[in-house]
């Protein structure tokens, strides 16, 4: 049943006797809270199957409201054993049925099984907070080394300094003469 969290009154007239035999009546008030459940659900954490050390890599992962309650104040962050950009997201308020994506950059700055987890932070419309974590690895290769056909850094410029001299000093030679 789809009902709004908040608290429902209900009344109660309470009639009863002592033991002398003198009739009471009350009415009381009596509140009772309702509360719907709020269940945020997200998918597996996608990332390339081959990751390198000190080459950025894009990580992203889909996330649903699948409970019956708005979730406020969502803030998702990673953490882990890596240089992360733009790992801090604050989503704001995440409406029953509705779903987003998370999608950030890390950059691995050695080779192994490097750790991390994506945290999810936010309340209910009661004020309680929740914290989840989804944790994943990646397994870091050794930097790539340069493709073959492209020259180390450096040499294609000393190349090109060569033949511009001669040139500049040809067209000198051409203009005086």
């Amino acid at each position: 049943m789809d009902v709004a969290n908040k608290t429902s009154n209900i009344t109660v007239d309470i009639e009863y006797e002592d033991e002398k035999g003198n009739k009471y009546t009350a009415k009381e008030l009596i509140g009772i809270p309702v509360a719907q459940p709020v269940k945020l659900v997200f998918s597996d954490i996608e990332m390339p199957p081959e990751v390198f050390a000190g080459t950025p890599v894009g990580i992203s992962l889909d996330f649903y409201n699948t409970g019956r309650a708005l979730i406020r104040n969502l803030i998702i962050s990673t953490e882990g054993d890596f240089t992360i950009q733009d790992g801090d997201v604050f989503v704001g308020n995440l409406e029953a049925g509705k779903s987003d994506y998370y999608d950030i950059t890390v950059t691995p700055n050695k080779e192994g099984k490097l750790t991390g987890k994506v945290l999810f932070d936010y309340d209910d419309d009661t004020g309680k907070h929740y914290k989840v974590e989804k944790s994943f690895e990646l397994e870091v290769m050794k930097a790539a080394p340069p493709p073959a056909d492209i020259p180390p850094p450096g040499m294609e410029e000393a190349g090109a300094a060569k033949w511009k001299k001669p040139a500049i000093i040809g067209s000198g030679i051409l203009v005086a003469g």
